[in-house]
């Protein structure tokens, strides 16, 4: 039984109910970026598409649930059948140590409190910072030369820019003029999203 059809099942006999298409729909989702069809965390990430985050959520959990799945024996599931305020407390006990392997902590000569941070951030993100610590370092530091002083504000709502290639980082910024654009950012920072 894959990891759909498992979800489906097991959340329909502990809640004695069908899922709605809806429900449905969001474990498909959440299965298909664990077989890596397309990866809608981040492009609702991305997109700041707000209604859907909590797709987002589920989807950026879902590598982390489908090993869930695969560890657990089969009195654990009969358990979560019973109760199911065990299996979200066990998902949550799983997710949490999953997390406190990722370090951020090539962020702290930035001065960020990594420890703050790496809550405000999801899995699939925090994942990806993790993995591409040179390439956020290098779009970092060419904000702090560009004379940027609120780059942690802007790292903080705008995490998934400073994923891109560092050229690709440098485009949105120089084609401007460098004085009038750092005046801008530090008044409001919202102004990087029609950049």
């Amino acid at each position: 039984m894959n990891y759909y059809n498992k979800t489906v099942t097991l959340l329909e006999e502990a809640l004695g109910s069908s899922l709605t298409d809806t429900q449905k729909l969001m474990i498909f989702l959440n299965d298909s970026v664990v077989d890596e069809k397309f990866d809608i965390a981040n492009f609702v990430i991305i997109n700041r598409i707000t209604p859907s985050m909590i797709i987002a959520k589920l989807a950026a959990f879902g590598n982390l649930v489908e090993e869930f799945w695969e560890n657990i024996s089969p009195e654990d599931v009969s358990e979560y059948q019973s109760n199911p305020e065990n299996m979200i407390s066990s998902l949550r006990k799983f997710e949490e140590n999953y997390t406190d392997m990722i370090s951020l902590d090539y962020l702290e000569k930035y001065d960020f409190d990594v420890t703050e941070l790496s809550k405000k951030i999801p899995y699939a993100m925090l994942k990806a910072l993790n993995n591409n610590k040179k390439l956020v370092s290098l779009n970092m530091e060419y904000l702090i030369k560009l004379g940027v002083s609120n780059y942690k504000e802007i790292f903080e709502a705008y995490y998934e820019l400073f994923l891109m290639d560092p050229s690709n980082f440098e485009e949105i910024f120089i084609k401007y003029d460098q004085e009038d654009l750092v005046s801008k950012l530090e008044k409001n920072i919202g102004i990087l999203e029609y950049l």
